[in-house]
């Protein structure tokens, strides 16, 4: 789904949001083929969670995202080849790791990078539909994915997984 907000005369900074999930890499792949077709450049960001409160008097604890990349997790191998898959499309890109809560650091990068697109995925992990309590489009989409969609001040492409791949390599 594109719900498109804003138009310029070209397409120069796409934001691909990953999470690690299953939908992520696609969401990733995706946005690289997108960028490399109109030559834009993209920022690759993941948001952390928060510091707990209970930590808050302890001083910096968040992780870098060179200290990330890094280690051996399965989060940092992800960003190593969402990263590597950008390389392979030559599209030239950085790789952004924020902390917060979710869709708010998603609409600040917006805002601070001066986005023309954003890239993100649902995986439909946002709640239990009617039974749950939440809105179908909640169900549907996610509630980090909604809430972009709705607060973005530029245009959003939303994927959701129906198959094996979202586009051809």
């Amino acid at each position: 789904m594109l719900v498109v907000k804003r138009v310029k005369n070209r397409l120069e900074r796409v934001l691909v949001c990953t999470g690690g999930a299953d939908v992520a890499l696609p969401v990733i792949e995706a946005g690289a083929w997108l960028a490399q077709g109109v030559g834009a450049r993209v920022t690759l960001l993941h948001v952390g969670s928060p510091v707990p409160s209970m930590y808050a008097g302890l001083g910096e604890i968040e992780e870098t995202l060179s200290d990330l990349l890094q280690t051996d997790t399965p989060f940092a191998q992800h960003l190593r080849e969402g990263a590597e898959l950008l390389a392979e499309r030559r599209v030239e890109s950085e790789l952004k790791l924020r902390y917060g809560v979710v869709a708010d650091e998603i609409l600040c990068e917006i805002q601070e990078g001066d986005h023309d697109l954003v890239v993100i995925g649902a995986s439909g992990a946002g709640g239990g539909g009617w039974l749950g309590g939440r809105l179908l489009g909640n169900w549907l989409l996610g509630n980090v994915t909604r809430q972009v969609l709705n607060d973005a001040p530029c245009s959003v492409l939303v994927l959701r997984r129906t198959g094996p791949r979202f586009v051809p390599r």
